[in-house]
């Protein structure tokens, strides 16, 4: 019995002696969704087979918002890999039949696009523009279309 009582408190005094913790705490940051609202379209309107160094009619615009410090990425929905929005894009229009061209877009509005921030309050507006260098005298007339896939994330303070 004296042996039991022993072994108790003995290994009750070691386990206390030679034991320590640790408060790990424990956080999170709700964040309201972001939130990326075309408001206007890119649209070239009539272009003429054969012309050269087209500008886009009618500018596209996004708005932006969010509460954070915000990046934009996009990419041509024919691609799979994002890049950062300030780096010009290749887009792909094409028509029903297969025909297709490349245009060039890039965003007309000032300031860093890779690393804003948005509030409650403070939307940010982006513009992009576009151009066509030359369109080929062979392409069929008719109807083209593409699009861009535009993601916006948070970035970490």
């Amino acid at each position: 019995m004296r042996q039991i009582l022993l072994l108790t408190l003995l290994s009750i005094f070691f386990s206390k002696t030679y034991s320590e913790e640790a408060l790990v705490r424990v956080s999170a940051k709700i964040l309201i969704p972001l939130k990326v609202e075309v408001t206007q379209h890119l649209n070239f309107g009539d272009i003429f087979k054969g012309g050269k160094n087209f500008s886009a009619k009618d500018t596209g615009e996004l708005k932006v918002s969010g509460n954070g410090r915000v990046r934009l990425l996009w990419k041509d929905s024919l691609n799979t890999e994002y890049q950062s929005i300030e780096k010009g894009l290749k887009v792909a229009l094409s028509n029903n039949k297969g025909n297709s061209f490349n245009v060039t877009v890039s965003p007309t509005s000032l300031g860093n696009l890779h690393d804003f921030t948005v509030t409650e309050n403070n939307d940010k507006i982006v513009k992009i523009g576009g151009r066509i260098d030359s369109l080929d005298k062979s392409l069929p007339e008719g109807d083209y279309s593409g699009s861009i896939l535009i993601r916006a994330e948070y970035l970490n303070d």
